[in-house]
């Protein structure tokens, strides 16, 4: 699975940003490896929908993170929206655990 995030809009007066962010199976691995502790064989337990909703969120995060760095969104913009998505991807990862009979 592979999954891209963009925004492109106007950064300042007649000064144009695109930004990207692409993900993939290896990315997803990593991530359920870090925030489960589980290894790779716990994919085969997680739902098409729950890893494309880790994958997508992730690139989301990340998209924020590089807009407030490069482009000056709002700091305290972009805490309050990174930690609602980490706290989407720690609900789907918990019950991974959960479902794995994991503590």
């Amino acid at each position: 699975m592979r999954v891209k995030h963009g925004w492109s809009g106007e950064v300042s007066t007649n000064r144009w940003a695109k930004v990207d962010v692409e993900l993939d199976d290896e990315d997803l691995r990593r991530l359920v490896k870090e925030r489960t502790g589980l290894g790779v064989e716990a994919l085969a337990h997680l739902s098409h929908s729950a890893a494309f909703s880790l994958l997508e969120s992730e690139a989301e995060r990340l998209l924020y993170i590089k807009l407030c760095q490069r482009h000056g969104m709002d700091k305290d913009t972009v805490r309050g929206l990174c930690k609602e998505i980490l706290d989407m991807q720690n609900g789907i990862c918990a019950a991974l655990r959960k479902n794995l009979g994991a503590a």
